[in-house]
């Protein structure tokens, strides 16, 4: 699917941190980070990449989320969707708080994964593409933000991490 007029579809990645952009810490226990993944297999879309902040989810303030949602705003009118990569721990959090103060109908997906991407069932990639999907689909626009995860849709008003590990983490009501 192409844009009125024949243009390529354009797709913003705001990247923040978490797991999903995380190896483990060669220095001892733990993770580190390291560069966002790259949305793989988007043929026909132009993918613009931004990283306001990079930190572990717990570390994520209602500030952050403020300049997270003045990226969004300002990204949204030259952008068909929006993808944000969080960490779990506080994504339903920045999920709500985003439905509360965006004022676009640009689709906005949050993501990310319960696994690092030096583990052989690294979640991330799987993530990111199907937020990418759902962000360009024209049945999203005006739906204010979702949340994707584990092949599985939520509301940003409903969504809820239900397990610490599996790539199954969140449960809550379908996106609207």
């Amino acid at each position: 699917m192409s844009r009125a007029g024949g243009g390529a579809r354009r797709l913003a990645v705001i990247h923040t941190g978490g797991t999903i952009a995380s190896r483990p810490d060669p220095a001892g226990p733990g993770l580190t980070p390291q560069e966002a993944p790259a949305v793989p297999g988007l043929p026909g879309v132009t993918v613009s990449t931004h990283q306001p902040f990079r930190l572990p989810s717990p570390h994520v303030t209602p500030e952050h989320m403020l300049a997270l949602a003045r990226l969004i705003e300002r990204l949204a009118p030259e952008s068909d969707g929006l993808v944000v990569t969080h960490g779990t721990d506080t994504l339903e959090e920045t999920a709500f708080f985003l439905h509360l103060v965006l004022a676009t109908e640009t689709p906005v997906l949050l993501t990310g994964s319960m696994r690092h991407a030096e583990e052989v069932s690294w979640d991330g990639p799987a993530n990111l593409l199907d937020a990418a999907h759902v962000a360009l689909h024209p049945e999203t626009r005006g739906r204010g933000p979702l949340v994707v995860f584990g092949g599985e849709l939520f509301d940003a008003r409903t969504v809820t991490k239900v397990h610490t590990s599996a790539v199954d983490a969140f449960g809550g009501y379908p996106g609207p």
